[in-house]
């Protein structure tokens, strides 16, 4: 949380996404103030089919850093947390 604050701009926001425990939630609810909020997206159908057509399209084209077998999961987990993701970290995908 420090850090993210060191991070912003005076007068900058940040909205945090996407969170590997329950702690990180936590700490952004209580500790975000008014500069850190956490935010979820509540995404329907026609959102997912109209990402869909964007990818088939060759529109969209995510970056995936690394790849996990369900097996690995919580080396997955892990390197999330350590903060050096580049990119999607993809569990059990081909």
């Amino acid at each position: 949380m420090r850090n993210l604050k060191r991070a912003l701009a005076e007068g900058g926001k940040a909205a945090v996404v996407g969170f590997t425990s329950l702690a990180k939630l936590i700490s952004v609810s209580l500790r975000g103030g008014r500069n850190i909020a956490q935010v979820s997206a509540h995404v329907t159908t026609k959102d997912l089919e109209f990402l869909a057509n964007l990818i088939e399209a060759g529109k969209v084209r995510p970056h995936i850093d690394r790849r996990y077998p369900f097996a690995e999961i919580p080396a997955a987990i892990a390197y999330l947390e350590q903060g050096h993701a580049r990119g999607k970290v993809v569990v059990g995908a081909p």
